[in-house]
């Protein structure tokens, strides 16, 4: 049963016509369908959907993600350990552009939780060679990865995500009483593909993250950012955890993002994951502090 990345992100933003001019000129996202309360947009360098943006009662936060699975057989896999999980299920045949058929469910959280056979998948990601022009504004790579805000727990869904869905946590971090208050979960061999934080109630993200060549890319959407009045929120540095590079600002819409870079890989699939307790060193290698803002999710 075989998974390979995370495919996309559905995000709610507070108004949809707000952020269109600001994902396809300062992102430098590709608009693939537009519609009274969605937009759907690519990353560009291998032309597959990465974002899913809905309007739902001036509401933002994540309504869920896909994760990109190998075969047919891999979903009717999947479908047959969630029916033994007790988990329902259903399935859509080319419900998106360029997915072919997906198997989705919910999670415990509440998030959505689509697995996607991509109809034209890319063998790779190549920078100068994407099927969709990147010649506007930043052009990440690709998504990166989410990191969810749950308010009902972070055990029930890292477990459930790593007995019924097949992940597996890189890192933990936890509260005094035993208790995990964050987890950073991998599909294949980066550092996490899927994370999430303990947040307070109503809160479903804590950021989207998106793909950076290194960290001169990184300062150039920061530069980018910053002449249309747009401040970074923390950053750039380095995590702790991780050791991804790593800055964030909040976008229109209402949803924070990352601009993340030289992700870490996990050779050894088998690797049992690093605990954590110092919440400070988790955040910063090199000795910053979470922003009071950091407090809230969307």
């Amino acid at each position: 049963m075989a998974l390979q990345k995370l495919t996309y992100a559905h995000l709610r933003v507070t108004n949809i016509d707000a952020c269109l001019e600001f994902h396809q000129s300062i992102m430098g996202l590709t608009l693939l369908e537009k519609s009274t309360d969605r937009a759907l947009f690519s990353a560009g360098a291998d032309g597959e959907l990465d974002l899913i943006l809905t309007e739902e009662n001036g509401r933002a936060g994540a309504v869920g993600f896909a994760l990109s699975v190998d075969s047919i057989e891999d979903l009717e896999a999947h479908a047959r350990k969630l029916k033994a999980a007790g988990v329902s299920w259903s399935t859509a045949s080319d419900p998106l552009p360029g997915i072919s058929r997906t198997l989705s469910f919910d999670l415990p959280s509440g998030h959505h939780i689509a697995l996607a056979l991509l109809a034209k998948p890319a063998v790779y990601l190549h920078p100068s060679r994407g099927p969709r022009p990147r010649d506007r504004g930043w052009a990440p790579l690709d998504v990166d990865h989410i990191t969810l805000r749950v308010d009902n727990g972070v055990r029930r869904t890292m477990d459930f995500l790593r007995e019924v869905v097949g992940l597996r946590s890189s890192d933990i971090q936890m509260l005094p009483d035993g208790e995990p208050m964050a987890t950073w979960m991998r599909i294949g061999e980066y550092h996490h593909d899927v994370a999430m934080f303990a947040g307070h109630p109503g809160e479903s993200l804590d950021h989207l993250a998106w793909a950076a060549a290194g960290i001169e890319d990184i300062k150039r959407m920061l530069d980018l950012l910053a002449r249309h009045g747009i401040k970074a929120e923390a950053g750039p540095g380095r995590h702790g955890i991780g050791g991804n590079l790593y800055a964030y600002f909040r976008a229109p819409g209402g949803n924070r993002y990352e601009l993340s870079g030289e992700m870490p890989r996990v050779p050894n699939h088998l690797a049992e994951p690093v605990v954590w307790t110092d919440l400070a060193a988790g955040f910063s290698a090199w000795g910053a502090t979470h922003p009071e803002s950091f407090k809230w999710g969307s």
